[in-house]
């Protein structure tokens, strides 16, 4: 019996948020839970390829490419942004 690999959870552009403290990777100084993100691709990319481990994210942030879980990230929705315009 073959066994399947989970469907992805996010896509490539989708925006998220950090939930979890960063444990796999050392990550870079200034980076944890809250900040946000966007997924720039994910591994396996073939999803006929099998993982033992699920879908992993590589999440741009804050100009790094980090790869999390996903149980690490939650999707931001529209809703939730809001945005401050600076004036001079």
């Amino acid at each position: 019996m073959r066994r399947s690999n989970p469907s992805p959870k996010y896509k490539i552009g989708d925006l998220v948020r950090i939930v979890d403290e960063l444990f796999f990777a050392d990550p870079p100084d200034g980076i944890g839970v809250g900040d946000l993100g966007i997924i720039v691709n994910t591994y396996p990319e073939d999803p006929e390829t099998f993982s033992l481990w699920g879908v992993d994210y590589i999440v741009f942030v804050k100009g790094h490419r980090i790869l999390f879980f996903e149980t690490e990230l939650e999707p931001v929705v529209k809703d939730e942004l809001k945005f401050t315009y600076l004036k001079k």
